[in-house]
């Protein structure tokens, strides 16, 4: 039974096509020629708008107050100090954890070593 739907289907999908009006090869060329110009011309009112988007938010960046060519303080410029948290229970004194780039990772001990 589906089968005979489909057949039907498509037998009248290729009634229906020889019905269709198709274009002549010189109003297909037109019509091509039409949207591609089209297309360029989007192209170009979007590339537009994404050049002047880009300028406002590359002027907007040089507002900031880093400025380029300048850089962040280096870490050891950065004074870390001790902190105490307040709890519920409590307070409990937080110390900042140096680290240091020279310093060799210590190894875990093994797993079987006893």
């Amino acid at each position: 039974m589906a089968s005979n739907r489909l057949v039907q289907y498509v037998s009248e999908s290729f009634h229906e096509l020889k019905k269709v009006t198709w274009p002549t090869k010189i109003q297909a060329v037109n019509i091509s020629i039409l949207v591609v110009s089209f297309v360029l011309v989007a192209a170009l009112f979007f590339a537009g708008i994404d050049y002047l988007f880009n300028l406002g938010y590359t002027k907007l960046i040089d507002l900031g107050p880093i400025r380029a060519g300048t850089e962040a303080p280096a870490a050891s410029d950065v004074e870390v100090t001790p902190a105490e948290i307040q709890t519920d229970g409590g307070s409990v004194e937080v110390t900042p954890l140096e680290i240091t780039p020279e310093a060799p990772a210590e190894e875990a001990p093994a797993a079987d070593a006893q």
